[in-house]
This record gives C-alpha cells, structure tokens and sequence, in this order.
C-alpha cells in the first residue's frame, strides 16, 4: 500500500485556493457531509470516517451536520444526498452546502483497494461554488489519527495561506507526482461544478422554493408555488424508484426498506440508526414502574380463643387456654404497585429481568377472647397491608427499528404477605397465632404491552399482566379444643375453587433505561 498521506499532501502543496483573503481565510462552519460508498458494503466504513471527520473538524471550528440541514419540503438532507443522480455527488453536496449556509462543505467519496479503503476527499467554497481542493488518502483502521491531524492540518493552512509550505510526508519526488494528479483532479472537478451545479438546482427546484429566508431567492409568488407543487417528489416514490448504481435508498444504505423507513422518521445520524437494529442485544436494562393490580393481595386474620375466668390474665399458663380457632386467608382487592427491574438483553429482540414488586392493600385482622361466654370482642381493623412479590421474566420486544415496539413477556414469580405479628405486637404467645407463618402464592406470569424509544437511553413503556396461580399458601386454619367458644371463624375461601379467584390482573407505566454493556 501506498503511503497513506500521498494524496492528502498534494492537496497541501497547491496554491492558496480562490476563497482566500489577504489575512487568511474567513472559516467560520463547515458543513461535513455524508460520505458517498462504492458498494452497499462500505456503507458502515463510510459513516465511520464521516465521525472521523467530524470529530477531527469540532475540536477547532464549528460543524454543522447532516441532521442539521434544513429538510427539503418531503424529505431530508439525508435522502436528498443518497438519492443524488449517479456522477452528481459533488453538486449535490455544494446544493446542501448552500442550503446550510456554511462558508466550506467537506464531502467525500470511500472505495475499496488492496489491504483497506481509498478516500477521496473534496472540499468546497460555498460563496464561490469552487473545489477549493481534494485528495486522496488510503486507510486501513490503523492511520486514523494521523489522518485526523493531517485534516486539521489543511484547514489550518488555508486560515494561514500556507498551503504551498506545509508538508506532511517530506517525500518531494511522490510529492510533485500527487500534485499533478491533484492539478488534473481539481480541474475536472472545478468543470463539473460549473456545469452541474444550474442542472442540479434545476432538478431539485423545490430547494430554493423552501429556503425562503434567503434573500438571493425572493419571495415566490402563486405561480411558482402551484409549479412546485406539481413538481413535488413524493416521498414514497422517492424511496421505491433506485439511484445511483440501481440501488434504491435503503439498498444503499443497508437497510431493508420497512428500517429505512423507521430510520427517516428517527430523524437520527444513520450511524446512531443502526445500533438500535440489535434491539436490546447487549444492553443492561433498568426499569422503573408503577401501577394497580387486581388480585389475592388482600390479606385477612382472625383468632378466637376461650379463657379459664380463674386464670392470671397477666400470667397465662397453657391449661388456662381452654380453646383456640385462628383462619388466616385473601380476598382479592384493588392496590397500588411499585416495581423495580433489572435485565439483560441476551438477543436482539429478547431480555431476560429480574424484577421486584410492593403491592400495597388493606390488612385486616380480627381478635377476640371469650371469658365464660362473654365476648371480648375487636371489631375487624384495617391497616396496611404491603404485600411483596419477585420474579423471573422473559420479555420479547418487537421491531427494533421503529421507535415504538410492541412486547410480550412471559415469567414465573413468587408473592409473600405478612404475618399477623407484624400487625399487633402484643399477641399472646400461648396462641397459636404467634406461630403462623405468612401466605404465599407461586404465579405463572403473561403479559403483553408497547415500548417506546424516547433517545438512545430512555424508554416508556406500558404495559399489562396475568398472573396465573399454580402453587402456593393461600389459606391457613388451626382449630385446637371443643365446647367453649360460642363460634369460631369462618375462612371466606374466596380463592378455591379454581383459579379465576386466585388470578392477578394488572396494569402498569413506567421507564427504563438503557445501558450497552456487551455489544460487538
């Protein structure tokens, strides 16, 4: 391979091109356009060194970039350029140049050659429709930086009117060999912007149409409106009918036509498009929710208990217990969820979550003793009732490259209450209710709902939840002695019977957040 900075001195070693003033040239933004690939293939190379260049330019002036050229009546910069006619790309840029109002315009051609990619780089005095000069570098992954510094190098020299003087390579014998191969370069380049420039503003007419505010356009009267209007590219039309090399606009770009499309709403830089095609391969993902849910989160207990009238009430003994009857079981209620998630994306349209949930209900609970048939009686309280779930699920999120996603998922969780001893604190240790452990209930878990991409990170979505019951403690009863209650408890049962009693059905909205952590 040749020495990569070959071309890229011949184009320092011109004289001071027709955009210079005395005192140096007046550089105040640059426009850095999409680089324009040979094959389908280059497309990815053709972004990077776009970001190469545009990396390299923003450290010293300011860059303007494709996304933030004014958009054509139908349609983008960005489409405009990649539906440029097949040998026009040069004026296609300068017409973008001038709808950008930047003083330079630096566009670029990438191709393949032996062991990397040739670049072809032009660069453009708006004001003047000139090339002001163009060269060529051959990379392969190895001399970015280089080339980087040699970029800056050039626009430097042109501030400075030093481009005869400045030389990056010191090879004088290849020198003077790539500055006549420039010299012939520019030359044709110089011809073709003077000769294409009229066609294609004339092609793209609805350019001038829409830059109303420059003035060198005037305003444009119902004549030109209703021509314009006729003339109007439909955008549909645009995307189905190929370009340059047979291509169509997705074609070139490596899309297929439904991302293309996604990507053109996106309003995003391709090259920013293109990591949201591997969906959440990769990504760390944490979620937070809240909603209501429909289910067995109500929770109720109830003990009676028959005591001895000779007994100590401040000193209880066993046999002073004559007779006890406890039901501990859930109703099915409406409460508030909050809900926490961690997951991982193990494929492009499938994440894999651990995830936590507290649902707050009512809890209600009812004690009461009876001294020789009189009833001390508590009438039934309520008090909060948090109950807590965890699980595993398996979400499938859907069309990655459209920025709302339609999801599914599918899990196992496990639901706990609380015991009666977190309620009331002074329990009777004698009873058996000091010992009764909390209910719990295993689900298998369905859902269903919509995400929608807010950036690169942020994510809405909402969704909604079935959870099925297929295992679990949902009611307890403990019945010890006989003759001395005057009743004992009953168990509502509401959840036997099948498992629509069981069932929880929720509704929830919140936000994840998205971190790449393992993409390749």
């Amino acid at each position: 391979m040749r020495q990569w900075a070959a071309g890229l001195v011949a184009a320092l070693s011109l004289s001071a091109p027709a955009g210079a003033q005395e005192g140096g040239f007046k550089l105040t933004n640059i426009l850095v356009t999409s680089i324009e690939a040979d094959q389908p293939f280059l497309l990815g190379e053709a972004e990077r060194v776009q970001g190469l260049i545009e990396d390299a330019l923003d450290d010293h002036w300011a860059i303007v970039t494709m996304d933030m050229v004014v958009p054509f009546a139908d349609y983008d910069a960005e489409v405009y350029l990649r539906s440029c006619p097949q040998g026009q790309y040069i004026g296609c840029v300068f017409v973008l140049g001038e709808r950008a109002k930047t003083v330079w315009t630096v566009g670029g051609r990438i191709s393949a050659v032996q062991g990397g990619y040739r670049l072809d780089v032009s660069i453009i005095d708006v004001a003047k429709a000139q090339v002001v000069t163009t060269f060529d570098v051959d990379l392969d992954g190895s001399n970015d930086a280089q080339f980087q510094q040699g970029l800056v190098q050039v626009f430097q020299a042109m501030l400075s009117n030093d481009l005869q003087q400045l030389d990056v390579r010191g090879d004088q014998d290849a020198l003077q060999v790539a500055a006549a191969e420039q010299r012939e370069r520019d030359a044709r380049a110089r011809d073709f912007v003077a000769s294409s420039i009229d066609e294609v503003e004339e092609e793209q007419e609805l350019v001038r149409g829409t830059v109303g505010e420059d003035a060198r356009y005037g305003d444009l009267d119902e004549e030109d409106d209703d021509r314009r209007s006729d003339r109007r590219i439909d955008f549909e039309e645009e995307v189905d009918e190929p370009h340059g090399g047979g291509l169509h606009p997705w074609e070139q770009a490596g899309l297929s036509k439904l991302q293309y499309r996604a990507y053109k709403r996106s309003k995003m830089k391709l090259r920013d498009f293109r990591p949201r095609l591997q969906g959440r391969k990769g990504d760390l993902l944490l979620r937070l929710g809240m909603g209501v849910n429909s289910g067995p989160w109500g929770q109720r207990h109830e003990t009676w208990w028959a005591q001895d009238h000779t007994a100590n009430p401040n000193n209880l003994q066993a046999e002073d217990i004559l007779e006890q009857a406890m039901v501990q079981d859930q109703r099915s209620v409406l409460a508030f969820a909050g809900e926490l998630g961690i997951g991982y994306g193990v494929a492009s349209w499938l994440d894999m979550e651990l995830y936590g949930s507290v649902k707050a209900a009512d809890y209600q609970y009812r004690l009461v003793r009876e001294v020789r048939g009189i009833e001390e009686e508590q009438p039934t309280k309520s008090t909060s009732g948090s109950s807590y779930l965890a699980g595993l699920r398996f979400n499938g999120t859907f069309l990655p490259a459209l920025t709302v996603h339609p999801t599914v998922s599918l899990g196992a969780s496990y639901w706990t209450g609380v015991r009666i001893t977190s309620k009331v604190s002074n329990i009777e240790p004698l009873l058996v209710t000091d010992d009764v452990p909390a209910n719990n209930m295993v689900f298998a878990d369905v859902g269903a709902g919509v995400a929608a991409d807010l950036g690169k990170t942020i994510i809405f979505y909402g969704r909604v939840d079935l959870n099925v019951p297929v295992a679990g403690r949902h009611y307890q009863s403990v019945h010890y002695g006989e003759g001395h209650l005057s009743q004992v408890p009953e168990a509502s049962r509401a959840l036997e019977g099948g498992a629509l009693g069981g069932m929880g059905f929720g509704a929830s909205l919140g936000l994840q957040m998205r971190f790449d952590v393992g993409r390749r």
